[in-house]
């Protein structure tokens, strides 16, 4: 309600008019994720429980026509959206890992959560890249190589290649022999 004082004067006389004016507001404005999309790295050894926060949408309506629900659209069985009511009447919006993630075999991840006010919903990509550890040791294409050396063979000969291969990224899969 804004009050307003109006001054009219009718004929000789100046008077004021006091007059209350009551705006409505209408569900007409789209929750809005400040930051989309997301950009989100996990190491492949982060454990079960580790959360990425997610920044919490605006709605330029009234409380009463704010947000009221929010919703994990892409499903994966690796990420959880956790909705947390505070004490301050805010909310925590979090991504929890659920299960072990393997670069080896998905390295990345494209989550979409919504935000629902009643009539309108807004959405959020947050793009998880898996950031790779060394956990995998190289091996060898055979496990046992076996080769014939004549022996009038010249000193300084190639007797055998072998090639080990390393799934892990970058210097993580750099094979060093001796």
């Amino acid at each position: 309600d804004i009050p307003l004082d109006i001054s009219v004067q009718p004929g000789k006389y100046f008077e004021i008019i006091k007059v209350i004016v009551s705006i409505k507001d209408i569900n007409d404005n789209i929750p809005t994720f400040p930051e989309n999309p997301l950009q989100r790295y996990l190491s492949e050894a982060s454990v079960p429980g580790t959360r990425i926060t997610i920044s919490t949408p605006i709605d330029a309506d009234s409380p009463a026509f704010g947000v009221q629900m929010y919703r994990q659209i892409t499903g994966f069985d690796e990420f959880e959206l956790e909705v947390t009511n505070n004490t301050d009447g805010t909310v925590t919006l979090s991504l929890v890992l659920k299960k072990e993630l393997d670069r080896e075999v998905k390295e990345f991840y494209q989550v979409e959560v919504i935000a629902f006010d009643g009539k309108e919903t807004g959405s959020v990509n947050i793009n998880i890249q898996v950031r790779d550890v060394n956990d995998n040791n190289p091996e060898f294409e055979n496990q046992t190589y076996e080769t014939f050396v004549p022996e009038n063979m010249p000193k300084f000969s190639t007797i055998i290649t072998v090639t080990a291969r390393d799934p892990d990224a970058g210097p993580n899969g750099d094979i060093t022999y001796s």
